[in-house]
């Protein structure tokens, strides 16, 4: 048993979102969706694996997604490293009102919140997505 919490995941584009890749080590939960449809959202839990002998730096789970519209695919991707939450964007940029861009192959911090919710926000159209988080 180890610390636990929420991630919401919300999909607030006309897009379908498709997990193309999952992986964890050392967790006790890190099981995100197989799909997040258009306008809907997924609360996934995530535990870290904190039992005698286990090194809490050695937590990580890695979630891929792809955003399902005219190819090529463009795809984001979830992570966790010791309680740290991150969503990275390899493929495109976004912009993180008010105004900030966030380049292409950057990393976000999602923050940790033991026994509450971290909510992760994409909206947007192709060209011109934006994230929230809070």
């Amino acid at each position: 048993m180890g610390q636990g919490g929420y991630i919401v995941v919300c999909n607030a584009t006309p897009y379908n979102w498709h997990r193309t890749y999952q992986h964890s080590y050392q967790m006790n939960a890190w099981n995100f969706p197989d799909n997040i449809p258009a306008y809907t959202s997924a609360r996934v839990y995530v535990e870290f694996d904190e039992g005698v002998g286990k090194h809490p730096g050695d937590d990580a789970g890695d979630a891929h997604y792809e955003i399902v519209h005219e190819a090529p695919f463009k795809q984001f991707r979830f992570a966790v490293k010791f309680r740290d939450l991150l969503v990275r964007f390899p493929d495109f940029p976004v912009e993180s009102p008010p105004g900030k861009i966030i380049p292409r192959g950057s990393e976000v911090d999602l923050g940790w919140r033991h026994d509450n919710s971290v909510v992760f926000v994409l909206f947007g159209e192709i060209d011109k997505l934006r994230l929230i988080r809070y």
